[in-house]
């Protein structure tokens, strides 16, 4: 015989949490008055009349595992154990950026007031059609002046012997002198000397990116050092790395 609760009990039992893979299963009684799973006064998972409940394998209270305070409700956006958030100011945002390790290039380039060239580590390939590339150069510098003037450049990828090169590049235009040794290439680029890869470049269009230019260029032509050890210079986190 079937059990039905009293009409002084609660007509619902305790909420049990029902996975997708195993839903209720119930077939209809027919009858009028009766209250869902024969009145939820026996235990589910045994059948009540003709109703028939599945008990999924949990069976922890749903409403001891719902969030019981707005804060609880809030996603969680920092996982545990991971160091707090940082409010992103361009102090913050530069040395986030400089974990990102990169290699290291000169461009140079003939401007109004002759030959110009930099340090940079913003350099990307872009597309295999057309064949493009990118580099970043600040718009105040005297080389950013010269590939506009130009409209093309000389990209040195240099290699791991070559930090002096690098610092060099990177002074202001006054600090420069001819120490570093270069070479002119017969279409009549100024490139380093025993770098790792020399790309002739000409621009196809220039983008502006805050306080940089962003040349798009399309290489004329590539020489690769051919030295079975050579090896990249690396930068990361602010100084160069001779690993490589």
């Amino acid at each position: 015989m079937p059990y039905f609760a009293p009409r002084d009990q609660p007509v619902f039992s305790p909420v049990v949490k029902i996975g997708l893979p195993d839903l209720i299963c119930l077939k209809s009684a027919g009858s009028k008055g009766r209250p869902p799973f024969g009145g939820c006064g026996a235990e589910p998972g045994v059948a009540v009349s003709k109703f028939k409940l599945k008990r999924h394998r949990d069976t922890t209270p749903l409403a001891a595992s719902l969030p019981t305070r707005q804060e609880d409700r809030r996603p969680i956006l920092q996982p545990a154990g991971h160091p707090p958030m940082t409010e992103v100011t361009s102090d913050v945002f530069r040395l986030a950026m400089a974990h990102f390790a990169t290699g290291v290039a000169v461009v140079t380039a003939e401007g109004e007031q002759g030959e110009q060239g930099a340090t940079i580590s913003a350099l990307s390939s872009v597309s295999l059609d057309p064949l493009t590339l990118l580099i970043c150069v600040n718009r105040a510098s005297a080389t950013c002046r010269a590939v506009e003037h130009a409209g093309r450049f000389a990209l040195s990828i240099l290699s791991r012997e070559q930090e002096a090169v690098a610092r060099h590049f990177a002074l202001p235009s006054g600090g420069k002198d001819d120490a570093v040794p270069m070479h002119r290439h017969e279409d009549g680029r100024l490139f380093v000397k025993d770098a790792l890869v020399e790309i002739g470049c000409t621009v196809v269009e220039t983008l502006r990116g805050g306080t940089h230019e962003i040349f798009l260029a399309r290489p004329d032509h590539i020489t690769m050092n051919s030295r079975a050890d050579a090896a990249p210079l690396l930068y990361f986190r602010g100084s160069f790395s001779l690993s490589g």
